[in-house]
């Protein structure tokens, strides 16, 4: 196999496995059958919208105690928010590279690697091999941060479970408050409240809380295809290592 027809073997077979998410997705979820990425990330992007961000410029100040973590946890939000759209964003900025693969997801990593220099010769003013790169390219950037989210969030979840422990009367009352205001507020379309997570403790803990868990949440769904892809890298290099390529 020639160096290019490596590089190219090793950009397809990372996209590949993109398109095997969904059907080898029991590996790393037991709903893999009925299990809707792309709502599962719409899902996500709206629940941070409705537990909400402050997107001020002085922040969070409601105890001189407590902001930094709460400024910490707003911060990684926001980042997840934009790694979120960068994530969708991809696959919606190569469609034509995903309507290609998914031509050749039931054949061989080779057949597809050759599918691709077939392509590339036939239409040298518009190759897909430096298309499928890019798609890597972006995956690879948008894997990294979803690591560093990862390790930040592990720091805060656990600076977080120390403050509602010491703040459990006042988280208590506000998350109380939050289910019965929710529901007022929608039957009168009053959304003022004296819980407001920019000003009171409790509120501001509650929605912490559930931001640290969209997080979580969000961390996992790109972690999940991340592993999931290394898997199938992985096997494909021992296979070319087996067959001496």
């Amino acid at each position: 196999m020639s160096t290019r027809s490596k590089s190219v073997f090793r950009f397809v077979s990372i996209g590949a496995a993109l398109l095997l998410i969904t059907a080898c997705g029991n590996q790393v979820r037991d709903d893999a059958a009925t299990f809707d990425r792309n709502q599962a990330l719409a899902d996500l992007l709206t629940e941070i919208e409705e537990v909400g961000v402050n997107e001020t410029e002085e922040g969070i100040r409601v105890s001189p105690g407590v902001d930094q973590v709460l400024n910490g946890i707003n911060a990684i939000t926001l980042r997840q928010r934009t790694v979120l759209g960068e994530y969708r964003s991809r696959a919606e900025t190569f469609p034509d590279v995903a309507a290609f693969m998914m031509a050749y997801q039931a054949e061989d990593a080779d057949v597809f690697a050759a599918a691709v220099e077939r392509f590339d010769q036939e239409n040298t003013d518009a190759p897909i091999s430096p298309k499928i790169a890019a798609y890597e390219q972006a995956g690879e950037a948008i894997y990294e941060a979803n690591s560093e989210l990862t390790k930040d969030i592990t720091v805060q979840v656990a600076a977080l479970g120390l403050l509602l422990t010491q703040y459990s009367g006042q988280v208590a009352e506000a998350a109380a408050a939050s289910g019965a205001m929710s529901l007022l507020n929608r039957m009168t379309g009053d959304e003022n409240s004296k819980f407001d997570p920019d000003q009171d403790l409790g509120a501001a803990l509650v929605r912490a809380r559930d931001q640290l868990r969209v997080n979580r949440e969000a961390t996992k769904l790109i972690s999940d295809e991340k592993a999931l892809i290394e898997e199938h890298v992985n096997r494909e290099a021992r296979f070319q290592q087996a067959s001496g390529a």
